[in-house]
């Protein structure tokens, strides 16, 4: 019956479950096809399922993408289209969740060239004041926070070099001392 057909339409649409709203107003429509209340519910119905999907699209769009620079290690712009989509649906924990972690890798990303930038920086000064050993020991650390950094490895190479050809020079400095000695008595 139509009256009973548009009750429960209003009441889905009211409680926001527009699929049975629909239901029930094309069986009102199909109740009484010349009444316009059914056929204007069901257009209202028809555009804001349309609105939803579009928004839905929208939303797992942004959050491929996201995904994707976040995947890349690109983290600035993944938080930028989390955000976006968490401003489409903010009720969405997924967004939420990979935001943290994102600022969570960058902290540490952060951390570890501010680690990395003190290291060296000690190692230069420990080199320009002539502590060798001093300076090999900080250049191994900022080694060990970038591994794939050129820079301490290059003068690693160097002290290690330099303190080889001091280690050569000592022991012709002490075979003198020691032939000398030898003569001498």
């Amino acid at each position: 019956n139509y009256t009973r057909n548009i009750a429960e339409g209003d009441n889905a649409f009211n409680s926001g479950k527009l699929e049975v709203a629909l239901a029930s107003y094309e069986q009102a429509k199909a109740l009484k096809p010349a009444e316009k209340y059914p056929q204007e519910k069901i257009s209202q119905i028809e555009k804001n399922l349309a609105d939803q999907k579009a928004l839905n699209d929208n939303y797992l769009q942004l959050i491929a993408q996201a995904d994707q620079q976040f995947n890349t290690a690109t983290y600035e712009g993944a938080i930028a289209l989390y955000q976006s989509a968490l401003k489409l649906k903010p009720g969405e924990s997924y967004p939420t969740q990979q935001i943290s972690r994102a600022e969570e890798t960058l902290n540490a990303i952060r951390q570890n060239e501010e680690s990395y930038a003190k290291a060296i920086a000690s190692a230069d000064k420990l080199m320009e004041a002539g502590d060798l050993n001093s300076a090999l020991t900080n250049y191994q650390q900022a080694l060990s926070i970038k591994p794939e950094s050129a820079y301490p490895q290059e003068q690693i190479l160097k002290i290690n070099n330099t303190l080889a050809a001091n280690r050569s020079k000592d022991e012709q400095y002490q075979k003198l001392i020691t032939d000398a000695d030898q003569q001498f008595q």
